[in-house]
Formats: C-alpha cells, sequence, structure tokens
C-alpha cells in the first residue's frame, strides 16, 4: 500500500488516512521500506537496533525505544506476541520518522501502561491515535483508551480514517437485501439511513447537504435524468467566517444540479410515493422531514421547546444511523458493529462502522474507478483544489483488493450481484463473468484438452474459432474455458495485474499532478482510466476462480 499513512486536505484540515493496517505477514515488505527510509539518509541504524538515529532538519536525534520490559507491558495492553508487537510499533515509528513529534511520542509511549490520558491534548495525541488504528485494540481494551478516543476523534484537525471497504459492502448489501427484498415498512424507522447509503454513495455529498436535500430534487432534463442539491458554500472555500456568522441559508448553501442515472432517478420516485401513503407527506418541502423520526427530539435546557422541530439536522441522521447498526445490523443480520480501532478475530463476525462522511469518500472513489473525468470528479465532490481529489488515488488498489473478496464471497453464497450495489458493480457485470458462471470445469474426465500454457482449454472447437481466444487477448487465465493445472497459476497472474494497477494508478497521479502542462490530457487521462478498469476487472474475475 506504500508508506503514505495519512493526507491533509482541505475542508476543516483535516486529515484522511490511508487504510494501513500492521500485518505480520508484510514484514518482509516493511523491511524494504526501512532500507528505502535508510537509503535516504532519514534513519541511520538496522531494524532490529535498539536506537534509531532520525535525521530531521538536517539533525541527527536518538530514537531510543522501550526496554523489552515495557515491550512486554504494551504487548499484553494490546494483546499481541511481544516479536509480533514489537515489530508493529518500529514499523509505526518508520512509518511516521517524518512527523516532528514522533521522538516524544516514542519517549511518552513506554508509559502508556500507568495510564492513557496523559496523552489527552498534547502533541502526542494525534500520534497514539494513529498507533491505535494501525495496531488495533482488543476489544475488551477499548474503554482503556476511551477518553483518547473521543477526544481525537472529536477535534476539527483530527485523522480520518476511512473504514475497510470489505465493511463497505457488507453494509451495502444489507441496503440492498432491505430495499429489494423486505416490506419498506418495517424499517420505516430508518429510511434516512437508508437513503443516505442510497444517494451519498453514489452522488459525493455531504451529510449536512443531504439533509438539504429538497422533495422534488429529481427532474428530466433533455432527455436526461437530473437531481437538484444544496451545496455547502463553507466547504467549498466561501470565507467561513461570513458563512458561519449568517442566519439564513441561502448564505451557506447555493443549489446545483448533477446527471443522474434511471436507477437513481426511479428509486428516489418510488421513496417519494412511498412516503406520501404512508406519512401523510404532502405539502413538505424536504425529501427527509421530521415524521421519519420516532425518538423525541431534543429539546432545549432553557425553556423545554424542541429544537430544530421543522427540519432533519446533522444530529438525526447520525443517531439514526448508530440506532440502524444496533437494532437492524447486529440483532437481525447477526454482525457485531465495531469502531474502526477495534482488533477482531475473525471478519464474518464483525462489521466496521461507517461514519457520515464514508458515503462521501466512498462515491469519490468509485466515480475515479469508473474513470469519470477528474475535473468532474473534482466539481462533483465539491473540491475546490485538485490536490484533495487527487489524495484519493491512494485507496484505489486498496478497494480493488475488497472488491475481489467481496464479489467472490457472493459467488460462493450463492448471491447475485444487486443492480442497485454501488456504481462500480455495473461495470463488472461483462460477458467474461457470465459465461464464467456457465462454465463447470471437470465436467468430463474421458475428454482430452488441448494444452496451452498453465492449463488446457476446454473449448474443443479452439482449432477453428480463436473468437474468444481474441477477446481474452490471448491471456489464457482470463478465459472462462481455461483448466489451471494449479491454483498457482491464477495467483502469478493476479500478481502481474496488481503490478500492473499500481502502474495506472501512478501513471494517472502523475498526470493528475502536471495535467496543465500536459497535452491532450482527457484522451491520455482516460485512456489509462480504462485500463486501470480493464486490470480491476480481470483480477475480479481470477479471484473467482480460485
Amino acid at each position: 500500500m506504500g508508506n503514505v499513512l495519512v493526507k491533509e486536505v482541505e475542508e476543516f484540515n483535516l486529515v484522511i488516512s490511508e487504510k494501513i493496517d500492521f500485518d505480520i505477514n508484510k514484514k518482509e515488505e516493511y523491511l524494504e521500506i526501512f532500507k528505502e527510509k535508510r537509503k535516504s539518509g532519514s534513519l541511520i541504524g538496522e531494524f532490529e537496533d535498539l536506537i534509531w538515529i532520525w535525521v530531521y532538519g538536517g539533525k541527527e536525534r536518538a530514537i531510543i525505544f522501550p526496554s523489552q520490559l515495557d515491550f512486554y507491558e504494551l504487548a499484553r495492553i494490546f494483546t499481541r506476541g511481544i516479536k509480533e508487537f514489537e515489530m508493529a510499533y518500529k514499523t509505526f515509528i518508520m512509518l511516521n520518522v517524518n512527523h516532528s513529534c514522533i521522538q516524544g511520542f516514542n519517549s511518552k509511549m513506554k508509559s502508556v501502561k500507568k495510564g492513557p490520558d496523559d496523552f489527552l491534548n498534547t502533541p502526542y495525541e494525534r500520534l497514539l491515535f494513529s498507533f491505535i488504528n494501525f495496531i488495533k485494540l482488543p476489544y475488551k481494551n477499548k474503554m482503556l483508551f476511551k477518553n483518547v478516543i473521543e477526544n481525537s476523534e472529536s477535534k476539527k484537525d483530527s485523522i480520518r480514517i476511512l473504514p475497510r471497504f470489505i465493511d463497505t459492502f457488507k453494509f451495502s448489501d444489507i441496503i440492498n437485501d432491505i430495499v429489494e427484498n423486505k416490506n419498506l415498512l418495517d424499517y420505516k424507522r430508518y429510511l434516512m439511513t437508508i437513503m443516505w447509503w442510497k444517494i451519498c454513495s453514489v452522488v459525493p455529498l455531504r451529510a449536512s447537504e443531504f439533509t438539504k436535500i429538497i422533495f422534488d430534487c429529481v427532474d428530466i432534463e433533455n432527455d436526461k435524468y437530473v437531481m437538484k442539491l444544496k451545496r455547502s458554500y463553507a466547504k467549498g472555500g466561501r470565507d467561513m467566517e461570513l458563512a458561519v456568522s449568517t442566519c439564513l441559508e441561502d448564505d451557506i448553501y447555493y443549489d446545483d444540479k448533477v446527471v443522474i442515472d434511471e436507477t437513481m432517478y426511479m428509486f428516489i420516485k418510488k421513496f417519494q410515493e412511498f412516503v406520501k401513503k404512508e406519512f401523510n407527506y404532502e405539502g413538505q418541502e424536504k425529501l427527509l422531514a421530521r415524521c421519519l423520526i420516532t425518538q423525541t427530539a431534543k429539546k432545549s435546557s432553557r425553556n423545554g421547546k424542541k429544537l430544530n422541530k421543522n427540519q432533519i439536522i446533522y444530529q438525526d441522521l447520525y443517531s439514526n444511523l448508530e440506532n440502524f447498526y444496533n437494532e437492524v445490523v447486529c440483532n437481525e443480520y447477526g454482525f457485531i458493529p465495531v469502531e474502526k480501532y477495534i482488533k477482531r478475530e475473525t471478519d464474518k463476525k464483525y462489521i466496521e462502522k461507517l461514519t457520515l462522511h464514508d458515503a462521501r469518500h466512498i462515491a469519490i472513489i468509485n466515480l475515479i474507478l469508473l474513470g469519470v473525468d477528474i475535473l468532474e470528479v473534482m466539481y462533483l465532490s465539491g473540491h475546490k483544489n485538485i490536490n484533495t481529489t487527487y489524495g484519493y488515488y491512494n485507496h484505489v488498489k486498496e478497494i480493488t483488493n475488497s472488491y475481489a473478496i467481496a464479489y467472490k464471497n457472493r459467488k460462493e453464497s450463492n448471491k447475485n450481484i444487486s443492480n442497485n450495489d454501488i456504481m462500480i458493480v455495473d461495470k463488472l457485470k461483462n460477458e467474461n463473468i457470465k459465461a464464467l458462471e456457465k462454465i463447470k470445469y471437470g465436467e468430463s474426465k474421458n475428454l482430452k484438452y488441448p494444452k496451452v500454457k498453465g492449463g488446457y482449454c476446454k473449448y474443443l472447437n479452439i482449432k477453428n474459432d480463436k473468437s474468444m481466444c481474441r477477446k481474452v487477448e490471448r491471456i489464457h487465465v482470463k478465459c472462462p474455458f481455461f483448466l489451471a493445472k494449479s491454483v498457482e497459476v491464477f495467483n502469478d497472474r493476479i500478481r502481474e495485474v496488481d503490478k500492473e494497477i499500481d502502474i495506472e494508478i501512478s501513471l494517472l497521479k502523475d498526470m493528475i499532478a502536471d495535467m496543465h502542462k500536459i497535452s491532450k490530457f482527457n484522451e491520455l487521462y482516460q485512456s489509462a482510466s480504462y485500463r486501470l478498469e480493464q486490470n480491476i476487472v480481470e483480477k475480479i474475475i481470477l479471484s473467482t476462480k480460485i
């Protein structure tokens, strides 16, 4: 995944963290990164040394690691073996070696066992929060770091950790199952959460912008389906002080329109008809109204009058999502919702909880995966700076891996991918996958299949008909008629595809960085995006074959 941990983002100076969790199986990868750091001159020493020399600002400084006794106590807190914890700790220090506070953080960690609250409101609090997300806390020790976690998450300059994308797909499956297979009346308490995910995981809206969507928000203009939105000035670069000091909504939000597909258009239309019928929704100005909430609204501590009694606000949506996790995701679907910093014994039992910001980030990454023009992604996201959009390319590789796993799991459980799933799904329903699902290998042991590289070809007319070969560019492992000698044939090709994906992502990022200097930028960008998309599809097909 690389050694970049965080990216500064313009809105509220937030930091989006690339989802890097420690994995003991990547030891060799970490050691290679250490060699790169040493080669660049930022570190002096060996990985196993008790002291590293850290070169920062032209000065040499010593990083003296905890003693073996301290490592033992820290490993106990994080329920890791002593060797594994030491490896994780040194890897974290290495990845953050350019952070100005890393030396002080290392010194302070030696006493964390006495109480992590000493980190509160210090320069090292953010690094401790990052380390918790990096190594993961055991569920039973969650309360020990409760104050540090809550304090870090509440700050405007806190690190925002993106969810594991495999858990995002789990959540999406639950929403789609409710919409497609269940009676919505049974879930009317959670219509806000359902609509939030269905809209904001496709159109990258902030939660506050989502709550401002008007009721008559979709229309057909010039044979295109459009959606009318309210966008925030404050998040788009307008003078923040002006935006937050006014009492007028029009000074904070401006009108906007985006083109949507027919599926989104019809889904919103069905929602409108449903709430009109079930909630007496006539005359409502907003898509979401207070009548959707069954819980008591917040009250003023002074006079007892209800606040925001005529509108849905961010806190309402937040509470609705929390209740959805507790009552539906947990009680009905059997997953245990956990925060992103919690260590899990298995992937099947737990699900990382999404925040209201995560749907927007998922939508942006999906737009990138679909090859949407970078300036269009920037516009749809409401970014004022191309560098903000550029940062999302760090997550393309990870979501590709997660999607391959998610698609494979769906096939194994005989579940079809929903037409209403997040946008990338439609790109994966190609002829190869459809053909693959119809083929069963080894139907007849009496037939002798022609040999090809890595295995055999089950298409008996291969000598006379080369159309399938041309279709898969003569890469046999991609063909639905290919019978491999061993699973390693697929693994070898997946490793090749991973390298190609890395190259295309790097190329796209370099192009965006110099977009104003490159002639025919749009054509080159679209070509690279198309190649990336084809590699992603191939990886998913190969994953289903293993």
